[in-house]
């Protein structure tokens, strides 16, 4: 689910008009939208053209990613506490 966030995140900071652009065209409009090493890889062929795209794209998608995880951490904890009985003794019982 993470991953996903990741993902789609680092794509909608490359707007389909920015790789061309930066001197990215053809196929590789595809290649650099689909990850971070595909955005290098044409990048270093074009001479550096777009790096800068993707360099700003993927720590903004994994900063989302980290905010998301940690919201997602507290609705759980959240769930739990409000769910768990309150007069609920677990020093009674075994394993």
């Amino acid at each position: 689910m993470l991953g996903g966030i990741a993902a789609a995140t680092y794509r909608d900071g490359l707007p389909s008009a920015r790789p061309t652009a930066e001197g990215v065209t053809g196929a590789a409009v595809g290649t650099v939208r689909e990850s971070l090493g595909g955005a290098l890889a044409p990048a270093e062929r074009a001479g550096g053209a777009g790096a800068g795209l993707a360099r700003d794209a993927f720590p903004h998608s994994l900063g989302v990613v980290g905010l998301s995880g940690a919201a997602l951490m507290l609705l759980a904890a959240l769930s739990v506490r409000l769910l768990t009985p309150r007069d609920l003794d677990i020093s009674v019982g075994g394993h």
